[in-house]
């Protein structure tokens, strides 16, 4: 099996690993490795989309001895492990492309609010305030509960970032095709924690559906998908 890992203590990992008779690699890995907190899985999602990810959340502080992790790494090296998905988005504004596996943000630039139109089927909303947030049932507990104070488990969550005037969030068909067109000033498009940030101006439109290709993810045999390491 080929393993590529993506940490802040990759160095240290890919040498416990390879004891453990795994190949390391930062090309074509079967499964990532994601060792560290939410933002660690993120980039790993953005640097190998759609490769199986074990993710192992590590609560560990600055001058935390690396706690080891040999007993997940045997689950996975004798294949006590299953694959499952879960939907990505994609937004589409122009030519560009982004996506995500937790959260689109469209978001104002100071010093204005912006306006935004919201469309999905016959169902339409208008908004101006902070901006909306769009996430997947997987990020419904990341920026969407901070807003609704909800998370859903599936289809595809709506909700509107401190609206002047109160509007009703909502929780959409996994297949809905969303457009969100900038009415009143200048906004940002950004996804997950990618650095592409897309900026917007009045009449730009922004396409937002299921990905064509699904995130994966590793649920070792006995484990919940979250991993969660303390420190020593």
């Amino acid at each position: 099996m080929l393993l590529a890992v993506v940490s802040k203590w990759r160095r240290r990992i890919r040498r416990e690993v390879r004891s453990l008779g795994f190949e390391t690699t930062r090309l074509r890995p079967d499964v990532v490795a994601c060792v560290g907190g939410d933002g660690t899985l993120l980039l790993a999602e953005q640097k190998f989309p759609g490769v199986p990810k074990l993710f192992i959340y590590h609560k560990c502080a600055k001058k935390c001895t690396h706690s080891p992790l040999e007993k997940y790494w045997k689950l996975l090296r004798e294949r006590k492990y299953v694959v499952v998905k879960s939907i990505k988005l994609e937004a589409r504004v122009g030519g560009r492309v982004l996506h995500a596996i937790n959260d689109v943000n469209i978001h104002y630039l100071l010093p204005q609010a912006v306006g935004l139109r919201v469309s999905a089927g016959r169902r339409r909303w208008e908004c101006l305030g902070d901006g909306v947030v769009i996430s997947t049932p997987f990020g419904s507990t990341a920026y969407f509960k901070a807003i609704t104070r909800k998370t859903f488990s599936r289809g595809i969550g709506l909700a509107f970032n401190h609206p002047i005037k109160p509007t009703t969030h909502a929780v959409l068909p996994e297949n809905s095709r969303m457009v969100v067109e900038v009415v009143r000033g200048r906004g940002l498009l950004a996804c997950d924690a990618n650095p592409r940030i897309v900026y917007l101006s009045k009449g730009d439109r922004i396409i937002i559906r299921k990905a064509r290709e699904p995130a994966r993810f590793v649920l070792l045999q006995g484990m919940p998908f979250r991993v969660v390491v303390s420190e020593r």
